[in-house]
Parts: C-alpha cells; sequence; structure tokens
C-alpha cells in the first residue's frame, strides 16, 4: 500500500472518528473503543480490502485503529 493510501485510510479514519465523537455518547455503559465509529472505520478498511486485497500495511493499520481483535473480526466480514 503506497502513502497515498495509507493517507487516504488516515483522512477517513480521521473523519469517521471525528463525526462519532461528536454524535456517540459513553454513557450507559458504552465503551469509548467501540460504536458506530469503529463500525465505520471497518467499513472504511473492508472496502480498500474488497478493492485492493489485505495487504500487510492495511492490516496493520486496521489493527492499529480497530484492535488485533476487532481488525481480524472486520475483515472476516467481507
Amino acid at each position: 500500500m503506497n502513502r497515498h493510501m495509507l493517507a487516504a485510510i488516515a483522512a477517513a479514519a480521521t473523519a469517521i472518528l471525528t463525526a462519532g465523537c461528536s454524535t456517540s455518547s459513553t454513557s450507559m455503559g458504552a465503551s469509548p473503543s467501540s460504536g458506530p465509529s469503529d463500525d465505520g472505520m471497518c467499513q472504511v478498511f473492508r472496502s480498500y480490502a474488497r478493492d485492493r486485497g489485505i495487504t500487510p500495511n492495511l492490516q496493520e493499520e486496521c489493527a492499529r485503529q480497530l484492535g488485533v481483535d476487532g481488525c481480524r473480526k472486520c475483515l472476516s466480514m467481507q
């Protein structure tokens, strides 16, 4: 994966996380690391994987954003 693609993923992640932070609530026992923003991030990673395949760089960025288990679960839902 080249730098442009990583930059696009990072930009999408930032937009999703920013949107998620402004609309999600951590009340009622919700974990701040799960929820709508993770769902959006997962969709971004699945879209890239569907279009370009699962590359080591994609897996690394996915694991960084969603955690290893979250990334594995996300990418297996293709």
